[in-house]
């Protein structure tokens, strides 16, 4: 007598043919293919880095946080104006206290010298203020010389200090899209809530007790 059958097995279908006596019986299995690997695209800090490092505000756009920009452009546009302005006043009265000092030894030359100096043509200092020098005495003349020396030194310093306040914003700004960019994947959810659940614990092979579960979703 002849059988003709079918097995199904988890590996695939089985099938066999009508055999003959004393014939060995030959199984064919199928191998199913498995599904492709399909791996999510995570988002990358370092794109997030370079991108804010080449244009700043760019890997803010990156992290989809458009709300970030005006702090972002309002944090460079200060450091770039006390930069500016720091940099004006400097040499404004960097000029001043050169000219200032040509003119001083103008004013402070000998009479009886055969040679006179003649009177310098660069006068920045009269910018600042436009006295009558010739009447000053010569405590009044070092004076105004050591007021200009003072506040060249003193925006000079202010100058310094907002190109370091420019450099800080910059990398400050770079770890701010990195750091947001670490987060971009993170699961937050907005339901923060405490549960309490009964829970049946083993406690040997032959018997169970019970107790409770705290379950909190933050």
């Amino acid at each position: 007598m002849l059988f003709v059958g079918s097995v199904n097995t988890a590996c695939g279908q089985v099938v066999t043919k009508p055999q003959k006596a004393n014939e060995t019986v030959k199984l064919k299995f199928k191998k199913k293919e498995s599904a492709p690997i399909v791996k999510a695209k995570l988002h990358s800090p370092s794109k997030a880095a370079i991108y804010e490092a080449l244009v700043p505000g760019l890997g803010h756009i990156y992290n989809k946080k458009i709300w970030h920009l005006p702090i972002v452009y309002a944090v460079f546009g200060s450091a770039i104006y006390l930069v500016k302005d720091n940099s004006q006043k400097y040499h404004k009265y960097r000029d001043a206290y050169a000219d200032f000092s040509v003119y001083m030894n103008y004013l402070n030359q000998d009479p009886q010298y055969p040679m006179p100096l003649p009177e310098p043509t660069a006068q920045s200092f009269r910018k600042i203020r436009d006295f009558d020098f010739a009447s000053f005495s010569e405590n009044q003349l070092k004076s105004f010389k050591q007021a200009l020396q003072n506040n060249k030194n003193a925006f000079r310093r202010y100058r310094d200090l907002s190109y370091i306040y420019l450099a800080v914003s910059y990398v400050l700004n770079i770890v701010w899209a990195t750091t947001d960019a670490h987060f971009f994947d993170y699961d937050i959810s907005d339901d923060l809530s405490f549960h309490i659940r009964p829970k049946v614990l083993p406690v040997n092979n032959e018997m169970q007790g019970m107790g409770v579960n705290f379950v909190v979703n933050f």
